[in-house]
């Protein structure tokens, strides 16, 4: 198999090894821009960036930062709410003497000064605001200007949806338009927000009780109150409660489901969670469609609930042993197998995600675009997300890296021609084609490898585990990858892990973990027993710090000095230092063809 051919080539090793785990793909569809690396210090920063900007909050006070670090919002407020259609509420003071609010917007501007006793964020152009204090307040509404456009007269009120906003006047709700004029005067002891052009509203007292129906914008009943509960409306679809039971209805009032779950989500992108059981059998979570068809049986331990980017989470476990996370599609097929312990909802094509010790981010195939060495990530929101690592904050945007004039200028002088030289050969993948001062990762240098190897051999690497590989590991596992890069590697014998697998316990690999001198000597090493060299009794490397290198290194140090594809520096191999991509790279080019 030549090298023209060998991204076909691997498709065919996939085969092999599909058998021991479940695939994700090998190319991801998305990827991640590190706007602003680990450095930030903060004492704490809102998890969620909206508009482009997040809270964070440093010297006892409340700032904001865009997604390039900087600060457009000095910290200078003692409490806030999330930016929403440009504008952000903030205060100043404190609970006991009382917090004044006011608005700024997303230049820091504050276009109404700190001057209400509580606001709300702005919706469709209106934002509530009250006036007074905790014995007696009073709700109106400012526009965007900060003009006073609906006085303060409502005991309560809430933003506008679909050109109405829920009021309460003498102790019940109704709805007015964005004059302030009454559409549905004030007769209901509870009402949502219009969706679909449809509010569920709650009727009664507490000596009959309450019961939930749904009207119109007139104010006509469209669904009289005979429910336990009637949520907002998703996708033409409200959730219903009648009997304890859960169901849908329609904006006409049809029931599409008929309450047969024991709950459920409301719809997003077509699809809604159920839970269905009993307590003495347990219960188990699927997805209805809009039809009300059981698109995905309850067979799951966990959902999310909702559907974003046409992708869900879903975990099997319990909450004794531990839930494992993956991700399934909207036929229910499984993109990402349930390996994690912790992903994110999805936005933009990526979700943060956990795994042990360590977060990063995958694609809606599975695969790492982020390496997990990060101490946490934020759920993804508007394609940005925080990131921490020791104790410091980074930024992150999803999308794939701009890429610099010429990616090589990133590479050390005296690596540059080397580069060069591998990546003409064609054995330098893609993603490692750049940022070449970087440590390289264990998932890295093992794809570098596996590439190199079919390089070197002109065989397909399906061919060459058929061949060479290790028939006793062929159902071995890890738990923290499913790589077929790194599967491939380990049934040749060329990596190991940090724990060993079994065929009745999954090793780890620590995909993400940032590689070493020793490990590079022991890999190239078992690398070039596949290719045919002989390793055994090399000759003492004589560097003077072998005794800093591990026992099961010592033999692939020997090995690689002796070939002189790894010889150290000023009588030293540094046997711990990490190892970076150019060095990599190199290393293979200097191996000859």
């Amino acid at each position: 198999m030549k090298m023209s051919t060998r991204k076909l080539a691997f498709t065919i090793a996939v085969a092999l090894i599909i058998s021991v785990v479940p695939f994700t793909a090998l190319a991801g569809q998305a990827g991640v821009n590190i706007l602003v690396s680990p450095t930030l210090v903060y004492d704490s920063v809102y998890p969620i960036f909206t508009d482009g900007l997040a809270a964070v909050y440093t010297g006892g006070k409340w700032g904001f930062v865009n997604s390039g670090g900087t600060a457009v919002v000095p910290a200078r407020y003692d409490n806030f709410q999330r930016f929403n259609e440009g504008f952000a509420p903030v205060a100043v003071g404190d609970w006991t003497t009382g917090m004044n609010w006011g608005f700024i917007n997303t230049s820091g501007n504050e276009i109404v000064s700190p001057r209400y006793f509580q606001l709300q964020a702005f919706s469709e152009g209106f934002a509530p605001f009250a006036t007074g204090d905790w014995e007696s307040h009073t709700w109106g509404y400012v526009n965007t200007s900060g003009n006073e456009v609906i006085p303060a007269r409502f005991g309560n009120a809430r933003g506008f949806s679909g050109g109405l906003a829920a009021v309460y006047i003498d102790g019940m709700w109704g709805f007015i338009n964005t004059s302030g004029n009454e559409v549905v005067p004030p007769r209901y002891a509870w009402v949502g927000d219009f969706s679909d052009d449809r509010a569920p509203v709650q009727s009664g007292n507490p000596e009959t009780g309450y019961l939930w129906g749904v009207i119109d914008r007139s104010g006509n009943e469209v669904v009289p109150p005979k429910y336990s509960y009637v949520g907002s409306f998703n996708d033409g679809l409200a959730s219903v409660v009648l009997d304890g039971m859960t169901g849908f209805i329609n904006t006409s009032g049809n029931e599409v489901v008929p309450p047969r779950y024991f709950s459920a989500w409301y719809f997003s992108e077509g699809m809604a969670g159920f839970m269905s059981g009993d307590q003495e059998s347990g219960y188990k979570y699927g997805f209805i469609n809009t039809s009300g068809n059981e698109v995905v049986p309850p067979r799951y331990d966990f959902i999310s609930g909702r559907f974003s980017d046409g992708l869900a989470v879903v975990g099997v476990g319990d909450w004794v042993s531990g839930i494992r996370y993956g991700v399934i599609d909207k036929t229910g097929n499984e993109v990402v197998p349930p390996t994690y312990d912790w992903i994110g909802n999805f936005n933009e094509g990526i979700a943060a995600a956990n795994l042990g010790a360590g977060w990063g981010v995958i694609d809606s195939t599975g695969a790492v675009v982020l390496p997990f060495e990060y101490d946490w990530i934020s759920d993804i929101n508007d394609g940005i997300a925080w990131v921490m690592k020791d104790g410091r904050y980074g930024i992150i945007q999803a999308g794939d890296p701009p890429a610099p004039p010429d990616a090589i200028d990133s590479a050390a002088p005296w690596a540059r021609e080397g580069i060069l030289s591998a990546i003409e050969k064609g054995f330098v993948p893609e993603l490692l084609q750049n940022n070449y001062s970087n440590v390289i990762t264990r998932a890295e240098f093992a794809r570098l490898a596996v590439s190199y190897l079919e390089y070197a051999a002109e065989e397909a690497i399906a061919d060459i585990v058929a061949e060479n590989g290790d028939p006793e590991k062929a159902n071995h596992t890890f738990s923290d990858t499913s790589d077929p890069f790194i599967l491939a590697a380990y049934r040749l014998g060329v990596i190991t892990g940090t724990r060993t697998p079994t065929d009745d316990t999954p090793g780890t690999f620590n995909p993400g973990g940032q590689f070493t001198r020793e490990q590079a000597a022991t890999m190239l090493m078992n690398l070039c027993k596949v290719l045919g060299y002989e390793v055994d009794n090399a000759p003492d490397s004589g560097f003077a710090d072998i005794n800093l290198a591990a026992s099961w290194a010592i033999a692939g140090i020997n090995f690689v000095r002796a070939q002189e594809f790894m010889l150290g520096s000023a009588g030293n191999f540094n046997p711990r230092g990490t190892y970076t991509r150019q060095e990599s790279i190199m290393m293979f080019d200097n191996m000859g063809d």
